[in-house]
């Protein structure tokens, strides 16, 4: 545009004529040179526009100093009333951002407390001998891992055991809630059934014989969690699986299952229904989360997926 063109040039007038010009908006209030000059070259480029299209029909005509001095004098007061009127605007949108973000912080923090404090039954819900579900979750009522009784019992003595026992607990069933979100429901179905099942749920005998104590499996949870996590995130832990790219251990388990001719998806229906909220920790390194949970030092946040 002419305005962004003149702001390269210099800002001193370039003849005796754009002097006057300058100091007559000067006496009018006007104290920016810069905008002044660039308010005189922008409307006389204008103008120098109109009389070249004009000029065939005999319309075009020079015009005086005075003319120029009262257009620069619109210019000027147009551009900065546009310039007020978008940081208004602008204000206004970030004013309503922040507001918005302060109030999902606000939902969010109310949603971690509600879990940090919920009773282990409405976080578990709980299994029959045959697996069948006596009470759902109610946090995450599509959870393949809390259908197993094992697992259940795993998770309700780590749970029960101190407050980042818990914490650890979210953390796994997050990450496979948020497994089914991202891949859908049957995708990462084989590997929390026939991988991170079996594996949890014999745990359940280190309880019973109190070889292990719950601090010790919170430990290994977070561990288990971790290398979930570099499935779900890292791309070097995935391979194109026909809808893009998903976690190699999500593909491999249910290749496995169909070769043994397991089910590969959930039989019951309301394991689509889960809530859209889910807790996610910090990304951090197999080593690391483990350090961190024998410090008891975890922090959790709250992610909604849409």
């Amino acid at each position: 545009s002419a305005a962004a063109s003149t702001e390269e040039a210099p800002l001193q007038p370039n003849s005796v004529r754009e002097s006057n010009m300058v100091a007559n908006l000067r006496e009018m209030g006007f104290t920016d040179t810069h905008e002044i000059l660039t308010a005189l070259r922008a409307v006389a480029s204008d103008r120098e526009e109109i009389i070249i299209v004009s000029a065939p029909f005999g319309m075009g005509t020079a015009w005086s100093a005075q003319e120029q001095v009262d257009a620069a004098m619109m210019w000027i007061v147009t551009q900065r009333e546009e310039a007020a009127e978008a940081q208004k605007l602008d204000d206004a949108r970030i004013s309503s951002e922040l507001d918005d973000a302060a109030t999902e912080q606000s939902r969010k923090q109310g949603m971690e407390r509600d879990l940090n404090n919920a009773d282990l039954v409405d976080l578990l819900g709980s299994v029959n001998e045959d697996d069948s579900i006596e009470i759902r979750s109610s946090y995450f009522p599509s959870s393949v891992l809390l259908r197993n009784r094992l697992v259940n019992t795993v998770f309700r003595a780590i749970a029960s055991g101190t407050r980042l026992g818990k914490e650890q607990v979210v953390r796994l069933l997050s990450l496979e809630k948020k497994g089914r979100k991202w891949y859908g429901t049957v995708l990462p179905f084989s590997y929390f059934k026939y991988v991170l099942c079996p594996r949890l749920g014999s745990w359940a005998d280190e309880l019973q014989k109190n070889k292990t104590p719950s601090t010790t499996l919170c430990q290994k949870l977070s561990c288990e969690s971790d290398d979930l996590e570099r499935a779900m995130y890292n791309l070097s832990e995935q391979e194109e699986g026909g809808v893009g790219s998903v976690p190699k251990v999500f593909l491999a388990a249910q290749r496995d299952a169909s070769e043994k001719g397991e089910p590969t998806s959930a039989a019951d229906k309301k394991s689509c229904n889960d809530d859209e909220v889910l807790l996610l920790p910090p990304r951090v390194g197999r080593s690391q989360s483990c350090t961190a949970s024998a410090s008891g030092n975890i922090s959790i946040e709250v992610v909604d997926l849409i």
